[in-house]
């Protein structure tokens, strides 16, 4: 082997080791400690502010769950810490989870677990620089995507889990995933798809109509905030780059991004032999985000972990 390859193999190695994951993750913590980035807390939950969490769910209160989301928030905020900064160091624990979920997911996913250091690396470096150009409001759902396809992909390879363990997991990943209801929609196909694949073929198709279901519910919602204006609804997702050629062009359109995307997600092999469970939550994102650019935007820590399965590969 040449001096050249050997320093570039040995320069590979050193940055995909678990030694250049703690740098990384330390710059990010030190940016985020010294104040260089905020993350802030939505405005309707420092008006809710001292409320009770009991009773804000009793009374189905629209904004509940995104409370229940800040409540880990509060632990860093006992020191008289202010609300924005306590969320910045919530996310930031949060930030290292998703990358931590989706480097074990996309190593199990292509069979391949000495795969998961090297993707920490690759998955932190992007995602970190991505989530600083945000406001923070969507990652909690990033962590709570992560832990579903991570759970999913684990059972899908036969890792041991006891079922209380992946129904709970599952009940709090669908919790963090509910900062929209767009995102909380995702964070449910994948569930669904989950339980279904596998099976019995009728249960594959009782899956299929729940997810059938649940997407009609959601553009309903959506169609009745606008009045029932199937252009309007588009105003605030990706279709709204459909809408603005015209209802023929919107309609085409985003038939063509929802049955592109099942097909991908349900005929793809990459990454094989589990990426089912990556890329049906990333299609999902795809499909719903015409509706919403967050729901859109909170696939894109699996879309990192995609496009580093190549890098991370040995």
């Amino acid at each position: 082997m040449s001096p050249a390859s050997f320093s570039s193999t040995e320069l590979r190695s050193r940055l995909e080791s678990p030694a250049a994951f703690r740098v990384a993750l330390g710059i990010y913590a030190a940016v985020l400690a010294l104040g260089l980035k905020r993350f802030l807390v939505w405005d309707q939950i420092q008006v809710l502010e001292g409320s009770s969490s009991w009773e804000m769910l009793s009374t189905h209160h629209p904004h509940a769950l995104r409370w229940l989301l800040m409540q880990p928030a509060q632990v860093f905020g006992l020191g008289g810490w202010d609300p924005h900064v306590a969320f910045t160091a919530w996310c930031f624990v949060l930030v290292w989870v998703t990358v931590r979920l989706l480097a074990r997911a996309g190593a199990l996913a292509v069979g391949d677990p000495a795969r998961e250091a090297a993707l920490r690396v690759w998955i932190l470096l992007p995602l970190a620089l991505a989530t600083l150009a945000m406001n923070g409001r969507l990652i909690p759902a990033f962590a709570g995507l992560a832990l579903l396809a991570c759970l999913h992909v684990e059972r899908a390879a036969g890792v041991p889990r006891h079922w209380a363990w992946h129904l709970a997991g599952q009940g709090v990943g669908l919790l963090l995933t509910a900062v929209s209801s767009g995102t909380f929609a995702v964070g449910a196909v994948a569930c669904i798809v989950s339980w279904a694949v596998g099976l019995r073929w009728w249960w594959t198709a009782v899956g299929a109509l729940a997810v059938g279901g649940l997407s009609l519910a959601f553009l309903g919602k959506a169609l009745r905030f606008f009045d029932g204006d199937p252009l309007r609804v588009l105003d605030h997702g990706a279709g709204a780059l459909l809408a603005a050629r015209g209802p023929a062009v919107a309609i085409g359109g985003c038939a063509a991004v929802a049955i592109g995307s099942l097909l991908w997600a349900w005929r793809g092999r990459f990454p094989a032999p589990y990426g089912l469970h990556l890329r049906v939550p990333l299609a999902a994102c795809a499909t719903l985000g015409l509706l919403g650019w967050s729901t859109l935007a909170v696939g894109l820590p699996l879309a990192i972990a995609l496009a580093a399965l190549p890098l991370a590969k040995r």
